[in-house]
């Protein structure tokens, strides 16, 4: 996951989920298709400080409200780890007294790692990367016989970050090369950065079991959409109410294809965003800001391509992707 997309595209992705309750297990099953190939522990340690997050200590961060997680005591600044699926199931694990804990997940999965006290999230484990083809909100849990060790868990701001990378114990080929260095991850022949997402939703290929909103209907012949901002999804909810508005596609941009028909942004009761459209600098990405007219809050918004076309002539195809807004 080493390489960057090309013309050094430039997404910062938000990817939150805001489903509430509790399972006690991930595996998907003979039911949904998903084969049981084994489980690994994922263990870590949460700082210690006093992190009660009451109603009078919210605070936000990147437009998601999050308890304050500022250390003025011993009490651990989380007290559950809450993981999600891919599909949205979820698993909780209270965390000790001492701050570690200890989840054993089904392999070859992504999964977000929200972290809770007293019930309210307090931060979502960040995974650094610099090939945008997987949100740096997701981290992957390939099969080996160690456990995958975060280690110390540091809370600020929203952000959880781990003292080690997930991505540097995992080898999804199993080639030996860690697939932070591999630029293959899954030994498919298909470089990371061109896996296909056909979702849109930032987890690409096999690691992905959610991928009803796949658009089947894409013609022969047009150029795919390869990344759009925010990412497609109404599960991982609280887009900013002034977030950029794009799309990466995989030619050069005719600038003169791009109007207010050809892009659209509107919220599901039909209210149509004021768009100031443009060609991101690199020459493939569709942008719309809209300082000016901001989103609704706790709204869903779709943006919806329909007719932009490649300087060589190809059309690039139709897609739409959606979201929802954070609170005001």
């Amino acid at each position: 996951m080493t390489r960057r997309l090309p013309n050094g595209w430039w997404w910062c992705v938000l990817l939150l989920c805001t489903a509430c309750g509790r399972v006690t297990s991930l595996q998907g099953g003979t039911e949904t298709g998903n084969p049981d190939t084994g489980e690994r522990a994922v263990t870590g340690e949460v700082t210690s400080g006093d992190a009660a997050a009451d109603e009078s200590t919210m605070t936000e961060a990147k437009g998601v409200r999050f308890g304050m997680t500022d250390r003025v005591g011993g009490a651990c600044v989380a007290d559950t780890v809450r993981v999600i699926n891919s599909r949205g199931l979820q698993k909780e694990v209270e965390i000790d007294t001492d701050c570690s804990f200890t989840v054993s997940l089904p392999v070859r999965k992504a999964y977000l790692f929200r972290f809770l006290k007293n019930a309210i999230p307090v931060g979502h484990l960040f995974v650094p990367r610099v090939n945008d083809a997987y949100s740096s909100y997701v981290a992957v849990v390939a099969a080996s016989v160690s456990p995958l060790a975060l280690g110390r868990i540091t809370i600020a701001q929203g952000l959880a970050r781990a003292q080690y990378d997930p991505d540097a114990q995992n080898d999804l080929d199993g080639d030996g090369e860690s697939d932070d260095e591999d630029d293959d991850d899954d030994g498919d022949g298909i470089s990371d950065e061109d896996e296909d997402d056909c979702d849109l939703d930032g987890i690409p290929g096999e690691l992905d079991e959610e991928t009803d909103s796949c658009d089947a209907t894409d013609v022969a012949g047009t150029v795919p959409v390869l990344r759009v901002k925010p990412r497609n999804t109404t599960l991982f909810e609280l887009v900013s109410l002034r977030e950029t508005v794009g799309a990466l596609v995989a030619c050069t941009i005719d600038e003169a294809s791009l109007t207010t028909e050809t892009f659209r942004v509107e919220s599901a009761d039909g209210v149509v965003i004021d768009c100031q459209l443009r060609v991101h600098e690199s020459g493939s990405g569709v942008v719309c800001r809209h300082d000016n007219d901001p989103f609704a809050a706790l709204t869903v918004y779709t943006a919806t391509l329909a007719g932009v076309a490649c300087t060589n002539g190809s059309v690039v195809q139709t897609r739409s992707w959606s979201w929802r807004t954070e609170e005001d």
